[in-house]
């Protein structure tokens, strides 16, 4: 009988839950009502800033490159051919940060101002060679090395030479009584007895 007790109560219990789940489809649904939107934060608006007044941006400096290709390359030749003034090698050392013109070698590159070219040619090594000066020959305006030794004349005095008269010996020294009586070796004590 328990079984049959247990049976029923089961049954009873699926029952409610199906006539529950009917009544639930059967009763009428509400139509959805989306919920207001939350209020939009007040902002407070910011004092108008000043405008200032749109500023030229100004283009990036432009530079000819110069690629050192001989031995013998200055600052002021290359500055003479590229500029036509051997007075611009200043502004070409200045766009050139850590160069050193007393050190320039083959490779080295050096940016030369746009604004300051005249010549946009490579610079010829003949241009070179006609730019800087040879060694020039001795001429006979120069200095030439002595053949004989030169002979100097021995000064007499000072005052001789520069016309001043001589001054006189005895004036210049006093002779001085150098006899003095000199004790004997016997009563000169070199050591004191300390007791």
């Amino acid at each position: 009988m328990r079984q049959s007790g247990l049976k029923g109560i089961i049954k009873v219990i699926f029952v409610i839950i199906f006539i529950w789940t009917l009544t639930g489809c059967a009763s009428p649904q509400s139509p959805y009502t989306p919920s207001p939107p939350p209020a939009a934060p007040i902002v407070e608006p910011e004092p108008a800033s000043e405008v200032l007044p749109k500023i030229p941006i100004s283009k990036k400096p432009e530079f000819y490159v110069h690629k050192v290709r001989w031995s013998g390359e200055t600052i002021s030749v290359i500055a003479q051919w590229y500029t036509g003034s051997q007075r611009n090698w200043e502004d070409i050392v200045k766009v050139n940060p850590g160069f050193d013109p007393k050190r320039m070698n083959i490779g080295d590159k050096i940016l030369i101002p746009v604004e300051i070219i005249e010549n946009r040619e490579p610079m010829p090594q003949k241009y070179l060679r006609t730019s800087v000066p040879e060694k020039p020959e001795p001429s006979s305006s120069m200095i030439k090395p002595a053949t004989e030794p030169h002979k100097t004349k021995a000064l007499d005095s000072p005052e001789k030479d520069l016309g001043m008269a001589e001054p006189d010996e005895n004036e210049l020294f006093e002779l001085q009584d150098t006899e003095k009586s000199v004790p004997e070796s016997d009563e000169i004590e070199l050591f004191e007895t300390v007791e």
